[in-house]
């Protein structure tokens, strides 16, 4: 991550938009943070307010990615009231302007598991003037896919890659690239998924070490669901190798799902079992409850495979809460859980 690049550039203003595409594309990190906090500093110094609230909401956008929801909020709260005194002015870069601050509340409610907060963002974005389809596209594959719209999820997101394409933004387009492409694989279609991944994957020669290995957990997931558990597991694997990465909350969580689901899977149950609620404590006091409710479904079939009668009591309360909350794949997917153990087997 090119921090050294990007603090050479904190203190000149025409720098400031390069040091933030080196500091985003880097990756959320704490290095990442205090870079941000050099760049809000130096703003203050100045009187630039509009500076002041790009960097507060762009230190919010870190704050999601390191899994401190509350700190996101609380700065993306301040970087509003910064905005509010400045006016509307639709200027500023990505997550730090109005149109970008928007599309990280919606973030921030899909994190939380609010479709509410999900669909009010999406509807701000789209009736924002500013130019831009490729954000509000986002959330609604985020809301399609946990709505259970499994195809229609899997289409606009890579509809949202195309348009980044087209515009000659091939970084930006990789993250709903990764995530139409995984949905494949939840609809019985492993190979096409991992084809698709690689097709839309980096370059070999670029440095995003971030979305390698954010691509490399979606194909793990992929591998695993296709039964390939040494291959799943070397993906992970080289996932984490990245320093980089380490700090990414959700690959971390994620990554470490299929880990331990194949330590479960190899007969390592007890320790599956102690890494499950290990990761289930973090999610929820982290109050990150769209992972909370993917560690609890692995932990209840886990539970269940072990017949621990603990793992259908959670498994039923994960579907009645995630039903209520509209998140119906999970809903479906702990149901489905249920019923291949009451299933005779042979």
């Amino acid at each position: 991550m090119p921090i050294r690049e990007a603090r050479a550039l904190a203190g000149q203003p025409r720098g400031l938009m390069l040091a933030w595409v080196l500091l985003v594309t880097g990756g959320a990190s704490r290095e990442v943070l205090e870079n941000l906090d050099e760049l809000l500093a130096f703003n203050r110094r100045v009187g630039n307010r509009r500076w002041i609230s790009n960097a507060l909401g762009w230190s919010s956008d870190c704050y999601l990615q390191l899994g401190d929801l509350e700190r996101a909020r609380r700065t993306l709260q301040e970087a509003r009231l910064e905005e509010k005194a400045l006016g509307e002015s639709r200027e500023g870069l990505a997550i730090g302007d109005s149109y970008g601050k928007a599309e990280l509340e919606g973030r921030l409610a899909a994190a939380q598991a609010d479709v509410a907060g999900m669909r009010s963002a999406i509807q701000l974005l789209k009736s924002d003037p500013s130019p831009g389809e490729v954000a509000p596209l986002n959330l609604e594959g985020m809301l399609l896919y946990q709505q259970d719209h499994l195809r229609d999820a899997r289409e606009t997101w890579l509809r949202a890659a195309r348009v980044q394409k087209e515009q000659g933004n091939f970084f930006w387009s990789m993250l709903p690239a990764k995530l139409g492409c995984a949905v494949f694989c939840e609809e019985g279609s492993p190979d096409e998924g991992l084809k698709c991944l690689d097709e839309h994957r980096q370059p070999p020669s670029s440095k995003w070490d971030v979305m390698r290995s954010q691509f490399l957990v979606a194909k793990a997931s992929c591998r695993h669901q296709d039964k390939d558990l040494a291959g799943a597991g070397r993906d992970v694997i080289e996932a984490f190798a990245h320093p980089e990465a380490a700090e990414d909350f959700e690959l971390r969580v994620m990554g470490n799902i299929i880990l331990l689901r194949i330590a479960a899977a190899h007969g390592e149950r007890t320790k599956a079992l102690a890494g499950l609620r290990d990761l289930l404590r973090e999610t929820e006091s982290r109050q990150t409850k769209a992972l909370a409710f993917e560690v609890a479904l692995a932990l209840g079939e886990t539970e269940l495979e072990m017949g621990r009668p603990e793992g259908r009591a959670r498994l039923r309360k994960l579907q009645q809460e995630a039903r209520a909350r509209e998140f119906f794949r999970i809903a479906r997917l702990a149901g489905e859980a249920l019923d291949r153990r009451l299933r005779p087997r042979g």
